[in-house]
């Protein structure tokens, strides 16, 4: 395989620290994807909230009670499984990320997960995780996008990768 420079910098960089953080890859795929899941959510919650998708996604928890929180994940799984555009435009996020990392003989996982945490709300905080303990490859390279404004404690934490 040949790589430019710029390639081989993110695979040192992969290599090392055992994640990359980027800019997503193609901006018209996020917001293909952010309207899409906004579309979504207000046909789920039957009203429509706001006038665009950033402060819809932002202010969720404001539409719909936490006892209702993963019953809504699960619908917004469904719905955005269904769709048959949705793969393309994820995987677009990270083309050039991804084609580098694993080749471009990638295969992609079959279905899509969302994750969504409330504040305040501890009942659906996700425990320390690795995808590898729930079966997945531990070859597989994941991919998170943030749909939201994430900054202080409304982000995600990486254990570093050489002491966990």
């Amino acid at each position: 395989m040949f790589l430019s420079k710029d390639e081989q910098a993110l695979t040192e960089e992969y290599l090392k620290q055992g994640y990359i953080i980027r800019p997503v890859a193609d901006i018209n795929a996020l917001e293909w994807i952010r309207t899409k899941i906004f579309y979504f959510s207000e046909q789920e919650i039957g009203v429509q909230t706001t006038s665009d998708a950033n402060s819809h996604l932002n202010q969720i928890h404001e539409y719909i009670p936490v006892s209702q929180i993963n019953n809504y994940r699960l619908k917004m799984i469904n719905s955005i499984n269904a769709e048959s555009e949705f793969r393309y435009h994820y995987f677009s996020l990270a083309r050039p990320y991804l084609e580098t990392l694993v080749g471009n003989e990638l295969s992609m996982q079959l279905r899509i997960n969302l994750s969504i945490q409330f504040p305040q709300d501890a009942s659906s905080l996700l425990p320390v995780h690795a995808d590898t303990w729930s079966g997945d490859s531990p070859f597989e390279v994941v991919v998170w996008v943030p749909f939201v404004d994430c900054y202080g404690t409304k982000s995600m934490y990486l254990l570093p990768p050489e002491q966990n």
